[in-house]
């Protein structure tokens, strides 16, 4: 039984069909300046580190940590190995002077393949931190609103015969009395073939007052994760990228029965190998097309072949086609089917079957069946996609890094290693992520028309085999404008989703907000009333590179070489 098949349907209160963009306010921004006393640690790429995955994760990691718990509060790794702590006050309108509050001891060895260090709060009085050489520590914060000292509760060498890795993600829960932390480690690794992404998803608990690995599990992905979440008690993962994420134990015993010789019985025994090559041969070329209500597969001609040679058989989800004897198409269907209504037929000597889906919503199959043949109907047409957004977006909206990719969001099962929902996203992945609310998984905001809609796990404690998605907020047309921004370095929205922000790597920072104050106007040829947002540009001079952001409620903090940078954004409804 494979994964079910999750589509996502954005609640119709939450979008704006009469949205007509974004209008440029040039009206000046504060920005707060506050030069660095200490300079922050940044990790460059080895020799060895040459791969595309290694470009992107070190090129896009944020060196500011972000405290879910606490607003306007983050906090970053100088090169001393000291975590310094950045505070925003509303109150006086001011960061408060950056303060030390752990000093961590700098890796004795520097391994070759080192990765940049991570800080992640696991909840109010704990978090976890990776010097990117091997070593996870566990950090009692405190009470961090009182500005407390940190101290390191415990050091761990986690993974074996592993030199460094980054936190993807981490969550702290309580389970049957038991204190446990369960973490998403990651690096990345050359095989004979590719690089590809290793993930440990780890659980450590608190025995006899001592922080012990409990147990541990690796994924792999020859892609980036481009989102990913330990949902609720840490009982699944929610991964997306633009490669297949599976267990590892699942992808060894695919590659051992791949490797095992097929061995079909014959009247003598065992099939010759003229027999395998004739079967082998025997591929039976087909198209297929869909509606909204049904797929259609039109085989190619057979021309001795009359309708009683055709054994055609299906199920909710499986399909099975054969010719006298020969299989013509077999596997299961990437969504179910009413088997009650298929219908098949001989027309001009093709065969042709035709599927009614069950679902009543259009849904759009993104294959047949694994391995098979795009919609002919798709594969013909324009690539270039038709939005309903003032003029349609061109081959130049386009980002190259997505086109003719699979980005899928999957959801695995801890207890029974099986990938159990799959949300299919085409060729666009996960536009960002933001925590909505302490404790609960990042949302992820997803491609919809030209709007991004923000998602949020839902999770159900007494029916584990369902899971779904809450659409909780929609950015407006942000889709469309985040497509025309190539230079884009890091993408965040505030905690309240009114407003997003697209940081450059050196000059520019735009924000976007969803309403503009004080407009009220109305289309000039239907009357009929609109809505527009504004968008709002601040330039850098000399700050150097910006490597880190935190997007609060009513500020933006940016860390650069050189600067920390406050902009100031007081949102009035």
């Amino acid at each position: 039984m494979g994964p079910k098949t999750v589509e996502l349907r954005p609640d119709r209160s939450k979008l704006r069909t009469n949205f007509e963009g974004y209008k440029l306010n040039l009206e000046s921004i504060p920005v707060l300046r506050y030069e660095l006393q200490h300079t922050p640690l940044r990790i460059s790429t080895t020799d060895r580190q040459f791969s595309f995955l290694h470009a992107q994760l070190f090129a896009f990691h944020n060196h500011l940590f972000k405290d879910p718990w606490h607003l306007n509060t983050c906090y970053f790794l100088d090169s001393s190995w000291t975590v310094q702590k950045i505070f925003y006050d509303d109150e006086t309108g001011k960061v408060k002077p950056v303060n030390a509050v752990l000093k961590l001891q700098k890796p004795k060895i520097v391994v070759e393949d080192r990765y940049p260090a991570c800080l992640v709060f696991v909840s109010e009085k704990f978090g976890l931190f990776s010097d990117g050489c091997g070593s996870l520590a566990i950090i009692e914060t405190g009470d961090r609103e009182k500005s407390c000292e940190f101290k390191v509760r415990q050091m761990l060498k986690p993974l074996d015969n592993v030199e460094g890795f980054v936190i993807s993600n981490a969550r702290f829960d309580v389970l049957d009395g038991v204190w446990k932390i369960s973490c998403i480690l990651t690096f990345i690794r050359q095989n004979k073939e590719h690089f590809e992404t290793i993930a440990h998803w780890m659980v450590l608990n608190l025995t006899e007052n001592v922080w012990k690995v409990e147990n541990s599990k690796v994924l792999r992905s020859r892609g980036a994760f481009s989102y990913c979440a330990l949902e609720h008690r840490a009982g699944a993962l929610v991964v997306a990228s633009d490669y297949p994420v599976d267990f590892e134990s699942k992808i060894l015993e695919r590659e051992k029965n791949r490797q095992k010789p097929s061995e079909k019985p014959t009247e003598n025994g065992n099939e010759s190998k003229e027999d395998t090559e004739m079967m082998e041969k025997d591929i039976h070329k087909y198209t297929w097309t869909q509606t909204e209500e049904d797929v259609t597969i039109v085989f190619d001609e057979q021309p001795e072949a009359t309708k009683a040679d055709y054994v055609v058989q299906v199920t909710r989800d499986q399909i099975s086609i054969k010719c006298k004897g020969n299989v013509m198409l077999q596997g299961q269907l990437f969504e179910k089917i009413d088997p009650d209504t298929t219908t098949w037929s001989i027309n001009n000597r093709n065969l042709e079957v035709i599927l009614n889906k069950a679902d009543s919503v259009a849904l759009k199959w993104p294959f047949l069946v694994p391995g098979s043949p795009a919609d002919s109907c798709e594969a013909n047409s324009d690539p270039n996609p038709v939005v309903q957004f003032a003029n349609q977006m061109e081959e130049c909206d386009l980002d190259i890094n997505e086109i003719d990719k699979e980005n899928y969001l999957s959801r695995l099962s801890w207890n029974t290693e099986e990938i159990t929902h799959k949300v299919y996203l085409g060729s666009h992945g996960p536009l960002f992520d933001v925590n909505l609310r302490p404790g609960l998984p990042n949302a992820v905001a997803l491609k919809h028309d030209v709007d991004a809609c923000v998602w949020l796990q839902m999770h159900n404690n007494t029916k584990t085999t369902e899971w779904t998605m809450s659409h909780e907020a929609t950015i407006d047309a942000f889709s469309y404008v985040l497509a025309s921004k190539q230079q884009k370095k890091f993408v965040g929205c505030a905690p309240n989703a009114n407003y997003v922000v697209i940081a450059e790597p050196e000059r520019h920072v735009f924000i976007y907000k969803q309403t503009y104050d004080g407009s009220n106007l109305r289309n000039r040829t239907t009357g009929a009333s609109v809505n527009i947002g504004q968008q709002k540009l601040v330039t850098l001079e000399n700050t150097g590179e910006v490597i880190g952001m935190s997007v609060e409620n009513d500020v933006t903090l940016l860390l650069t070489t050189q600067f920390i940078l406050c902009i100031q954004l007081k949102i009035e409804e």
